[in-house]
């Protein structure tokens, strides 16, 4: 999905999100035994840092992942790779899909989801590179399946980042410009959050009913995947979809929202009580 689509796809967007909050959740998850919990890590677990190598996932949060996995299957869904999930939620072993929807790591299994153009991908950092010279304010990340190009630091560079890298990206036709909290990076067409979840919910776990929680417009696939998805073959019925909770007051997909990054360490201990009871 482009940028414009994205963009397009947020505009029209007709969710009046509704908040949700420890006390209501038992009403809005109706039980959690057969649930899937889908996380994304930066401004969700983690706060959103000027340098993404310095953001960190708080103990009191990786205690209460430590505990929900023993109640419910629990994923990581990032932009940042499998490795990069990995040193962030150390010591907790947990399966990831990364790098926004191409890599699919189980603790079993790691594999790609799309096809990766290894020389094409070079050539784009390159292409970077060279647009961006010497100047500090920009923040290249070369990850194993794309290219950010990340303005944490320097928001006012955004327009200037929107037109190097769609500049780059036409130039390379297998490639999408995805959007996120100052960065904007090149990856392989074919593949989102929201394609990746449902490739987890069809594969790994066809019977749970997934919550997924993100904070960027990255997310918004993702959201529209677990609010879509109804398992026919669960006794259930198909009517009972999944849960899409965003992190922030931007426009969004999600039926419900969050106001920050305590609010959902509090709605995962809710969670937890819910599991626990």
């Amino acid at each position: 999905m482009s940028v414009n689509q994205l963009d397009t796809m947020i505009k029209h967007s007709i969710t009046s999100p509704s908040q949700l909050l420890a006390n209501n959740l038992a009403k809005v998850v109706q039980g959690v035994g057969d649930f899937l919990l889908l996380l994304d890590i930066d401004g969700t677990l983690s706060e959103f840092h000027s340098d993404p190598q310095q953001s960190f996932i708080s103990n009191d949060n990786l205690a209460i992942l430590a505990q929900l996995q023993n109640h419910l299957p629990l994923w990581l869904v990032t932009g940042r790779s499998v490795a990069d999930a990995r040193r962030l939620t150390a010591p907790l072993k947990l399966p990831v899909i990364g790098s926004h929807g191409l890599q699919c790591d189980t603790l079993i299994d790691s594999y790609c989801l799309v096809d990766i153009d290894s020389a094409q991908l070079q050539q784009i950092n390159q292409s970077i590179v060279n647009a961006t010279g010497d100047n500090p304010h920009w923040r290249i990340e070369q990850k194993p399946f794309g290219v950010a190009l990340h303005f944490r630091e320097h928001p006012e560079l955004a327009d200037s980042a929107l037109t190097i890298m769609q500049a780059i990206g036409h130039d390379f036709n297998d490639w999408q410009l995805k959007a996120g909290k100052c960065v904007y990076e090149l990856l392989p067409q074919g593949v989102d959050k929201g394609s990746a979840i449902n490739h987890v919910l069809k594969h790994y776990h066809p019977h749970c009913r997934p919550i997924f929680i993100g904070d960027d417009m990255t997310d918004e696939a993702g959201f529209i995947a677990v609010q879509s998805y109804g398992d026919t073959s669960n006794k259930k019925g198909s009517d009972i979809k999944g849960i899409g909770v965003k992190v922030g007051c931007e426009p969004t997909h999600a039926h419900y929202y969050v106001n920050d990054v305590s609010a959902v360490t509090a709605l995962l201990q809710g969670l937890l009580a819910l599991c626990q009871s």
